[in-house]
This record gives C-alpha cells, sequence and structure tokens, in this order.
C-alpha cells in the first residue's frame, strides 16, 4: 500500500499513524504510540519495545517531513502487548480508544480484516461490571484485552467473554481497603487529570504546580501532604522534566485553577 494512503489517526491531539502491508495487515509506527502514551520525545523506541516479540515488531520504510525513513512498528498483537505493560495513566485510555475507533476504521477501509461479533461493538457491561468503579472496569478491561491477546483471541466477543468474567469475579469478592500509598497515588494523579493538562510550548516550574497542588490536596485530603518529591515522581509519567538555572521545570504543561 502506497504510504500517501497511510492511515492517519489522532487520539488527544497526537497523531497516530498506520501502514497497511502487502496483506492488508495494521502495522502502527511505534514512535507515534510512545508519544501518544506520554513518553519523553527523545525516548527510544528499540528501547521502549524490547520486550515485544520480534515476530510482533518489525521496520517500515516511510516518506516523512524529513524525507524517507525507515520507521519502527508494531503489528496489532504487539500493540496491544506493549500497551497492556505500560503503567503510563493514557495506556487504558488509548487500548480503549483502539478497539472503539481505530481497529473498525482500518475495516472499513477494506483491507484490514479482523473477525469481531456484529463488525464492531463495544465491550457490553454485564450487571457484575455495572456495579463496579469506572476506573476500576477500565482496569479490568486492559487486563482482559492482554489476556486475549496472549490467548490469540482475534474477535471483540472473545475479550468481551474474559471482560465479563473477571467483572464477576472482582464483584462477587469483597474489595479491600486501599493502602496508604495506593491511596496518596490515586490521590495524586486525581490531581493531574483535573489539573494538569497538556499545552504545547508551555513550560511550568515545580514549584508553581507543587503549590497548586497544596491548595487542591488541602481542599480534598485530610492526609498529610505528599512530599513536591513524590509529586514529581507521577507527574513525570506524563511530563518531561527539564532541569535549568537551578530551578526544574516541566514542559508541555499547564496548571488549571
Amino acid at each position: 500500500m502506497p504510504d500517501a494512503a497511510l492511515p492517519l489517526f489522532e487520539f488527544e491531539g497526537h497523531p497516530l499513524r498506520v501502514h497497511l502491508d502487502d496483506a492488508g495487515e495494521p502495522w502502527f509506527v511505534a514512535k507515534d504510540v510512545l508519544k501518544t502514551l506520554g513518553y519523553a520525545r527523545d525516548y527510544n523506541p528499540s528501547r521502549a519495545l524490547q520486550a515485544v516479540p520480534r515476530e510482533w515488531k518489525g521496520v517500515q520504510r516511510m516518506h516523512t517531513l524529513g524525507g524517507e525513513q525507515d520507521m519502527l512498528t508494531l503489528s496489532e498483537p504487539g500493540l496491544y502487548f506493549f500497551v497492556a505493560r505500560s503503567d503510563k495513566p493514557r495506556a487504558l485510555p488509548f487500548q480503549k480508544w483502539l478497539a472503539g475507533e481505530v481497529l473498525p476504521s482500518l475495516r472499513r477501509l477494506g483491507r484490514y480484516e479482523m473477525p469481531s461479533r456484529n463488525g464492531s461493538q463495544p465491550v457490553g457491561l454485564s450487571p457484575a461490571a455495572l456495579r463496579l468503579r469506572p476506573a476500576l472496569r477500565e482496569r479490568i478491561l486492559g487486563s482482559a484485552m492482554q489476556c486475549a491477546r496472549l490467548m490469540g483471541a482475534t474477535s471483540m466477543a472473545e475479550v468481551e467473554g474474559i471482560f465479563c468474567r473477571c467483572c464477576e469475579l472482582v464483584a462477587s469478592t469483597p474489595e479491600q481497603p486501599l493502602l496508604p500509598a495506593d491511596r496518596e497515588a490515586g490521590l495524586i494523579r486525581d490531581f493531574m487529570q483535573e489539573c494538569c493538562q497538556s499545552s504545547k510550548g508551555v513550560k511550568t516550574t515545580a514549584a508553581a504546580v507543587y503549590d497548586r497542588f497544596r491548595v487542591w490536596w488541602n481542599s480534598r485530603s485530610k492526609e498529610p501532604l505528599p512530599s513536591q518529591k513524590r509529586l514529581g515522581a507521577l507527574l513525570q509519567e506524563r511530563f518531561v522534566r527539564h532541569r535549568r538555572g537551578g530551578r526544574i521545570w516541566y514542559l508541555d504543561l499547564s496548571v488549571e485553577g
């Protein structure tokens, strides 16, 4: 398939290029995947994909703004394998977007076919799933997708079956209280979700972020305020940290409120 017809998708403002090979199978540009998930711009794709089985990754010759380049790519199983192992906050929303938008769109191109129930339907929510918190359902969905790919499943119906069984198991098990460290991390990620936005070209000092975090934390929790170092460790999951002039900056980060 010529590069001029390279399918291009966009997730939260980040482009994702897909190459369809001669058999019509999709290969996703690894560099785009890393940027979409929030890896640093200079993160080495080869290093990031070391754990992906060799048969699930490859190199494709593509046209880019800088001319023709060899681009590291991931097959569909390789993409799911990599994303399911990622601890980035965007990983689970990205998985759902792939299953609900990208793959159905590729099938409509007429070149790529993957068996699924009624073409492409989102994973259904059973009564057990509806009793669970949305954040917990997302984590279970990510695990179900990973299990399905490792088992060789090729349809969303199979993913749904695994997802529903997992939800039934979790719903029937008394929920254990979160450990203090887990609860603290959850609150910090809530702050990141509510107040930290990706803004191209904007940079914010670590001190300014922490000042806003202090106000947010005191309005939400009676627990001791986490340290700036603790906040910074989680912020680096999404934003690049840069030290200059004796100060720490976060690139492409704006703080709301």
